[in-house]
């Protein structure tokens, strides 16, 4: 569907549920899933929307998993919070035990809203308008090395000897998805929890709500 929203032209695409693959039923059904599949990758922003009454299925944070792994901005949306009772009370219950399961992606947004009533869709179309942005933003360059520095004050990378890692530079080689290059000694050195510090730190300074990033390693002089 090709619709304007904001001043911005959206097309949003209306997949096919997923259900888990013993549950899949040979033709009509499992070309739609493959389909499906086919489309969050080539999407911009996916929308994971789950059930209010049933949040976070093991379903769920497997399609959230294919989401983040072609590196597409994900919001996810609890739909039919219209059928909760007591909403201000159990929503932050709600939000503890989603962040809880969703703790490898802190950063995506939740968006409680019902198709039925329209409750919470404008929240849901401005957040996705607002990830989007996030994934075409550029850095200036200054402002780069000004966080890699900061951080390797702040926590300087682990290592030994000659098998310690050295961090020499930091520049964004794309957006859509964001995606950035440090330069280093050895890339072999880069532990995965150095890793997502080192994430963690571009997030706190820059934001890129929504959005899986893509850090590269490489010897200084590769390209």
């Amino acid at each position: 569907t090709f619709m304007d929203y904001d001043g911005r032209s959206v097309v949003l695409v209306d997949t096919a549920g997923i259900r888990r693959r013993g549950k899949v039923e040979q033709g009509i059904e499992k070309y739609s899933v493959i389909r499906s599949i086919k489309s969050i990758a080539r999407s911009d922003v996916s929308v994971l929307a789950i059930d209010a009454l049933d949040p976070m299925s093991a379903q769920d944070l497997h399609i959230a998993g294919d989401v983040l792994s072609n590196y597409v901005g994900m919001i996810v949306a609890v739909n039919k919070w219209d059928l909760v009772k007591d909403q201000d009370t159990v929503r932050e219950e709600y939000m503890e035990w989603i962040e809880a399961q969703l703790r490898f992606a802190p950063y995506v947004p939740v968006i409680f809203c019902s198709a039925l009533t329209g409750e919470g869709i404008n929240d849901l179309l401005n957040n996705s308008v607002e990830v989007f942005e996030e994934r075409m933003k550029i850095l200036p360059e200054e402002e780069l090395q000004e966080a890699l520095f900061d951080a390797l004050i702040k926590h300087p990378p682990p290592g030994l000897g000659r098998r310690t890692l050295k961090i020499y530079d930091l520049s964004q080689i794309g957006v859509n998805p964001p995606a950035f290059a440090f330069s280093v000694n050895n890339p072999a050195y880069m532990h995965f929890s150095y890793r997502r510090y080192l994430e963690n730190e571009l997030r706190r300074k820059f934001g890129f709500k929504g959005n899986h990033l893509q850090l590269r390693f490489q010897r200084r002089g590769e390209r």
